[in-house]
């Protein structure tokens, strides 16, 4: 599997404006949302917003390391998900309906105004840190035994756009996509985890694709408390040490999309 790293920058440096071609724009008063309309029968989810301004923080390296190989920015949570919905997934020729959204961060997303075009069989998000699959409202042991069958295994979730679609009547999944230390300027994705997870999506969409999984439990989404901003009380060199095991086993610097070693922590102690 084969990753565009300067597409992959410019979707997570990228300003919410420059998605507006991706789709259809839809305005009101609690926010926007861009749906892009494919005929899929599956819906991708992933939300534009940051919690970390990308005007401000712009800083994307590339890591090479024993055993692994990734990627660090501070808006892979979640313009990771978006590249694999916009991107990746097209690539490896699967096409999904997509709707990118805004206001996850704050546990208001424009998801719950979403209004679909048709029924679709299930929706997927790629808003998760790790390797497993957050179900939230939409649990249950029949659907747990399914996603067994390709290595997922259910985690614990708080949050995220799908827990306010459960007007679509469908079973939503939030997979892992290899992201770690989300909400931190450290944040980074393995990309052989990402690899994993999308690979195992894709056996799961070969065989489930055409096949609708119905969701009729009317119980609410529980919503977290609204926390403060991360970016407003950062310390680099307080909290470095809580984020180096990203550097163990490294074998060479952290370097742009030239090759240029990428000096992230001068470049953080000038700005914060």
């Amino acid at each position: 599997m084969k990753f565009d790293y300067k597409r992959l920058q410019q979707r997570c440096l990228a300003p919410f404006s420059a998605f507006l071609a991706e789709g259809k724009v839809f305005n009101s008063p609690r926010g926007s949302y861009i749906f892009r309309d494919t005929g899929s029968k599956v819906l991708g989810v992933a939300h534009l917003d940051t919690v970390f301004d990308v005007r401000r923080h712009d800083h994307f390296g590339i890591v090479k390391g024993t055993g692994f190989e990734a990627v660090v920015c501070p808006h892979l949570d979640d313009r990771l998900g978006a590249y694999i919905l916009l991107d990746l997934l097209p690539s490896l020729g699967i096409t999904l309906d997509v709707l990118l959204t805004d206001g996850e961060e704050a546990c208001m997303s424009t998801a719950a105004l979403f209004e679909p075009p048709r029924q679709y069989h299930w929706v997927v998000e790629f808003d998760r840190r790790g390797t497993d699959v957050v179900l939230y409202q939409y649990d249950d042991p029949k659907l747990r035994r399914v996603l067994r069958r390709y290595g997922l295994n259910a985690g614990q979730g708080s949050f995220s756009d799908i827990t306010s679609l459960d007007h679509l009547g469908v079973k939503c999944l939030n997979f892992g996509c290899g992201y770690d230390d989300a909400h931190t300027l450290w944040c980074h994705a393995n990309l052989r985890d990402t690899a994993l997870q999308v690979d195992r999506f894709r056996r799961f969409y070969k065989d489930w694709q055409n096949t609708k999984l119905p969701h009729s439990d009317p119980t609410p989404p529980r919503r977290r408390a609204r926390g403060r901003p991360l970016a407003r009380d950062f310390d680099w060199l307080a909290d470095w040490p809580e984020y180096s095991h990203l550097y163990e086993g490294l074998e060479e610097p952290i370097t742009d999309l030239d090759g240029r070693p990428v000096p992230l922590l001068e470049r953080l102690d000038r700005e914060l």
